[in-house]
């Protein structure tokens, strides 16, 4: 009971943070100089995707007993971003690769 409620509680937090990615409260600033057109805005992964990782995370972890959080952190890690949310859709393909590595 206390894991469902756990999980429910990550959802609800999940959905919260994309929500506001999709409002736009949390774009990134590009910094160009003026002589520079400015880059296009980055896109944060879709809904989908996040979801995506999720599964993945969460298969790794019932195959291998990788903890789901922990998993995220290594994937945030080997981005360079602080948190899985920060990822971009422009690295989409590289996550995917990551990912699948992980199953050895």
């Amino acid at each position: 009971m206390q894991e469902h409620a756990r999980l429910v509680q990550e959802h609800q937090a999940l959905t919260r943070r994309v929500e506001a990615l999709e409002d736009g409260r949390r774009e990134p600033t590009l910094v160009s100089s003026p002589s520079q057109p400015k880059a296009p805005p980055m896109r944060w992964l879709s809904l989908e995707r996040i979801g995506y990782v999720y599964v993945l995370a969460r298969s790794l972890r019932d195959a291998r007993g990788y903890r789901i959080d922990e998993t995220l952190q290594r994937l945030a890690a080997a981005f360079g971003v602080e948190d899985m949310s920060d990822l971009t859709d422009d690295r989409w393909t590289e996550i995917t690769i990551w990912l699948n590595k992980q199953w050895g």
